[in-house]
Parts: structure tokens; sequence; C-alpha cells
């Protein structure tokens, strides 16, 4: 839970491989903690350039490789460089970047979730409900799914089917409060 003290760390290994090597031959496990360490200290700039140089390196063997079937650890890299850029509020490219690892990967429901959150914020609710209603279709069996979606359908204006979505994530977990929050929030704005 150190990261300012070991992106201390793994910057200095950076400034060693920076003088003797090009970017793209630092080993990968260096750009990867370097990378993650420079994103929980909200350094994107430089978790992207790490996480980039990582996604271009696997989609350059990917491309390369005709054995190559299933592209997971591309679109893993993929994925967190469209959170990157989620964060720094650069919307087209997190968009691409998600519907990119989207089509790559069906099951990728976190990118639908995340798809939806960006569109949320951008005042985009219709756009934001559709995405929400694939995140809980690719992966049904997660409640907390159906709580994000009926939430959605709620800020979107569509109280009724907030309400039925709302009651199904509360009968799948009940422990989770926010679910009759919101239900109750709901049947207040229907009357």
């Amino acid at each position: 839970g150190h990261y300012d003290r070991a992106y201390d760390l793994f910057e200095a290994s950076m400034h060693f491989f920076r003088d003797s090597i090009p970017r793209d031959s630092i080993p990968p496990f260096l750009l990867w903690f370097h990378g993650l360490c420079a994103a929980h200290l909200n350094l994107s700039a430089i978790a992207i350039q790490d996480f980039q140089a990582l996604f271009d390196r696997e989609l350059a063997r990917e491309r390369s490789d005709s054995l190559l079937s299933v592209p997971l650890a591309t679109n893993d890299y993929r994925y967190i460089l469209a959170l990157m850029y989620q964060r720094r509020f650069d919307w087209l490219n997190a968009v691409r970047l998600y519907r990119e690892a989207l089509v790559n990967d069906l099951g990728l429901y976190m990118a639908h979730v995340q798809l939806s959150r960006v569109f949320a914020l951008r005042g985009m609710r219709d756009s934001a409900v559709v995405e929400s209603r694939e995140a809980v279709m690719t992966n049904p069996e997660d409640p907390t799914l159906l709580l994000e979606h009926g939430v959605t359908l709620l800020d979107a204006g569509y109280a009724a089917a907030a309400e039925d979505t709302l009651r199904r994530s509360i009968e799948e977990n009940p422990r989770d409060s926010r679910g009759a929050y919101y239900l109750g929030v709901a049947l207040q704005q229907l009357n």
C-alpha cells in the first residue's frame, strides 16, 4: 500500500533501463508495476505510457503469431488503458478502447459497466441504460449488476422498470441495503 515508495523504486529502475535500452525493450513486469503505482498515485499520463507500451508489445506479438487465437493479454491491456483514459476524462479514447475490448471478449461485462458509467457522467442516460443492461445480460449471476442497472434506470427516469430490477436485486442479495434504499426512492417517484 506504499505506492509512493514503490513508485520511486520502480522509477529508479526505469531510469537505469531508459539509459541503456529503448522503452519497448524494458521488461514487462517493470512497466506493469511502474504503471500500477503511477495509476494509484493519479499519475495517469505516466500510467498510460507504461500500459500503452505493454499493449503495443502484445499487439505486435499477437499480429506476428498466426497460431494465437485468443488475444486475452492484449485485451487486458486494452481494458486497463481504457480505465486510465476514463480517469483522465478522455471519453473518446476510453469508449473506443472499451468497445474494442468487447469485440475481442464478449464476456467482459466490466467494459459494459464502465461504458454505462461514462455515458451516465456524460448525461447520455439512455446509452447508460443500454450498457448496464448488457452487463446484466453478460453476467446474470452478479446481483450487484442488477442493483447498478436499477439505479441507472432510476437516474434515467424509468422508475417503473427500476422498481422491478431493484426487487430482483433485493431477492438475489438481501444483505445489500442499497437495494432497499433505491427501491424506496423508485416507489416514492411512482407515488
